[in-house]
This record gives C-alpha cells, sequence and structure tokens, in this order.
C-alpha cells in the first residue's frame, strides 16, 4: 500500500477528536488546505475536524502506523513524495515557518503539546 504518492506535494495532518491541542487548532487548517495541498487524517473520528470536508479516515490506524505517529497533532511537509520534515504538538512560529503562513493561529495559544497517537495506544 502506497502511503504517500509520489507525485504528492504539500502537507499531511494527523489528528484525533480525543486531542485537547487537535481542537484547539481545528480553526488552523481550512487556512492551510487553501495555502496548499493538505491531506488530513483523523484517527477516531472522520467526521474531525469539521472545518474541513474531505478528512481521511485514519480509524484503523493503518496510515498512523505507517507515518509513525506518535504524537497528535502532527503535521507533515512532503515534497515529491518524500518527507521533508515534520511537527508534533502545536507551535505556532514553528506551524507559521513550515507552512509559510504568517498569520495562522493569531486567536490561539502559542504553544500546546500533543497528545499520544492511537497507534501507539497499549
Amino acid at each position: 500500500m502506497t502511503i504517500i504518492p509520489s507525485d504528492f506535494s504539500g502537507f499531511i495532518a494527523v489528528v484525533k477528536e480525543d486531542c485537547s491541542t487537535c481542537k484547539l487548532i481545528e480553526p488552523i487548517f481550512p487556512e492551510i488546505k487553501k495555502a496548499h495541498p493538505l491531506r488530513l487524517h483523523s484517527q477516531d473520528n472522520p467526521d474531525f475536524p469539521t472545518t474541513v470536508s474531505d478528512v481521511i479516515d485514519d480509524t484503523e490506524l493503518e496510515i498512523s502506523y505507517r507515518l509513525e505517529i506518535e504524537i497528535v497533532p502532527t503535521l507533515i511537509y512532503i515534497e515529491s513524495g518524500e518527507e521533508v520534515m515534520r511537527l508534533v504538538g502545536w507551535k505556532r512560529d514553528d506551524w507559521r515557518e513550515l507552512t509559510r503562513i504568517e498569520s495562522l493561529g493569531d486567536d490561539l495559544v502559542e504553544f500546546s503539546p500533543g497528545c499520544g497517537s492511537k497507534s501507539v495506544d497499549p
């Protein structure tokens, strides 16, 4: 199974509804999607986040496992199908730098740690 198509360049985000940090940053995903290709994977509810219409269901955790997701939210920058950089948790300045969106998360706290990924639950 190919997780990341070789012609994909953009962002992959992995979240779960049962994570306060993921809920906190829910409003930023439409802004990222407007600026860049975004594949958003939800570990526990394919209707979360509600701010994006084409969330990919990862309740089976196949994608999270293959991407070695340990913390959510995770934001991965992909270039031509290859991972270039990864951020875990929410640190506003880092997310702004990686996405090149200067106003990203203006209304949010500067930092919030992530939660454990469901793919590493015992």
